[in-house]
Parts: structure tokens; C-alpha cells; sequence
């Protein structure tokens, strides 16, 4: 069903040229669901009438009836905006699926770049006692850009030249799977220094924090702290955890401590 060809060309002739196509297509839609509804003669008239009060807006002088109607109700034009962009979206599945796959990608994606820096750098970690006392240091490299990282040598040096400075530790953030208790799982952890809670002030809920020893040769020492929300979490608050075995990664760690 099309509507009268007549009247449409009337549409056609006194409508603004940049809003032509949508107002066709607007007007071709409504005579759609009202032939359906109420029948071809029924629609037949409502087309008729929508393009005759065109023509005398069209006539005056201060312009036609879609520039009128735009100034005098945007919240008018937004509405038949989105329905043309819905229509568009319809009529188009394949593209309307992979726009909505985009956008939803980067949601998630900005999601999670929020999430980590608002965990890492934004807010301090759970349980520091002077949080206006902390600070984050990193490098800056010859372009300008920030928070590169340094070397573990580098490390040990600022921190023996370190002055203004209470105490440095070191953090790395990295994605681990947890597992060794029910279904692995997908968390943000730190491989840290020793002194990493002493630096932020945190105190252990149960069990002990790193020893100096335990950082000086790698892979040597795989012992694990778990944060109170992961313990309260995934081990019910169980003070068995320590000295249990749990998998960070594919390889064994020892739990000796829950931070606060």
C-alpha cells in the first residue's frame, strides 16, 4: 500500500528540501499502520490532509512548516529524530546488530579502564590508615606521557635515595585466575614488595604480611595475602585459609595473611 501519489508529491514540493526524505518517510510509516488499522480509505484521508497543511505553511512568508515547527518545539524534532533513526535501525538488522555490539564493546571496554584506575589510582587501597599521606610515584618518559613503569633495580634505588619520603614500595597490577576452591574466577590482584602494607598502613585481619625475605628471589617464595572482600567473599571468612593452597595463575601460592 502507498499512499495517494498526488498528495505525496505535494509533500514533496513544499517541504524543505533538508527535511524532505525524513518527512516522506515519516508520513509513508503513519499511512502504514493507519491502513492497517482503520483501513486504505481511512489512511487515504489522513495523507491528504497532512500534505494540504502543508501548502499553507509553505506560502508564508516566515518559511514552511517544518522550519516552523523546529523552532517553535525541539523537544518535537528530537522525538521524530529518534524515530527515524529507529526506523533506520529496522529496516537494517545486520547493521543495527553490529552497532549495538560496538557500543556495547565500549561500554564495557570504558568500564573496566574506570574500574582499574579508579582501584589503583584514583582511591587508595582498603584499610590505609593516612590516606592523605600517600602518594603515587612513576615516570614519566621523553614525550611527556605519564605513569610509566620502573624497573625492580630502578626500584631499589629511588627507594635508597628516596628523601621527603617515609618509606617506597613497589606494585604491579595484573589480571589472575583464582582457583584451588570452587570454580576459578577472574580477579585484578598486586605482585607487591614486602613492605607494600606497611607503606599503605594496613594491618593484617588474620595471618601475617610479607617478609623481607620473600621478595629478593623470584618465584622462590609463592606466598599470597587476600583481601578481606575476596576472603569474605570466596572463603566465607574462614580463618582456615591460611596456610591453604590456592592457584593464582596456574601455580601454587601459600595463603598466609588476610589484609583488613
Amino acid at each position: 500500500m502507498k499512499p495517494p501519489a498526488f498528495a505525496r508529491g505535494l509533500v514533496r514540493l513544499f517541504s524543505a528540501s533538508e527535511d524532505r526524505a525524513f518527512l516522506l518517510e515519516d508520513l509513508a510509516d503513519r499511512f502504514g499502520e493507519v491502513a492497517r488499522t482503520e483501513g486504505l480509505r481511512a489512511a487515504n484521508r489522513w495523507y491528504w490532509s497532512q500534505a494540504l497543511s502543508v501548502v499553507p505553511w509553505a506560502l508564508r512568508p516566515d518559511g514552511d512548516l517544518i522550519r516552523r515547527r523546529s523552532r517553535e518545539n525541539h523537544m518535537e524534532t528530537l522525538l521524530q529524530d529518534v524515530r527515524y533513526a529507529v526506523r533506520k535501525l529496522r529496516t537494517t538488522p545486520s547493521f543495527t546488530a553490529i552497532a549495538a555490539l560496538t557500543v556495547a564493546l565500549g561500554i564495557g571496554a570504558t568500564t573496566t579502564i574506570f574500574s582499574v584506575a579508579n582501584a589503583v589510582i584514583f582511591r587508595a587501597p582498603p584499610g590505609v590508615s593516612d590516606r592523605a599521606e600517600l602518594v603515587t610515584v612513576h615516570g614519566t618518559s621523553a614525550d611527556g606521557s605519564s605513569f610509566d613503569s620502573f624497573s625492580f633495580p630502578n626500584y631499589l634505588d629511588y627507594r635508597e635515595g628516596a628523601s621527603g619520603l617515609t618509606d617506597l614500595a613497589a606494585f604491579s597490577v595484573i589480571a589472575m585466575s583464582l582457583g584451588g576452591q570452587g570454580d576459578p574466577e577472574l580477579l585484578l590482584g598486586n605482585s607487591v614488595t614486602h613492605n607494600y602494607f606497611d607503606v599503605v598502613g594496613t594491618r593484617p585481619a588474620i595471618g601475617r604480611f610479607f617478609l623481607p625475605e620473600e621478595d629478593v628471589t623470584p618465584g622462590t617464595h609463592l606466598v599470597a595475602v587476600l583481601s578481606h572482600r575476596t576472603w569474605k567473599r570466596r572463603f566465607l571468612e574462614d580463618p582456615a585459609v591460611i596456610g591453604r593452597t590456592i592457584n593464582l595463575n596456574r601455580s601454587p601460592f601459600t595463603v598466609i595473611g588476610v589484609a583488613e
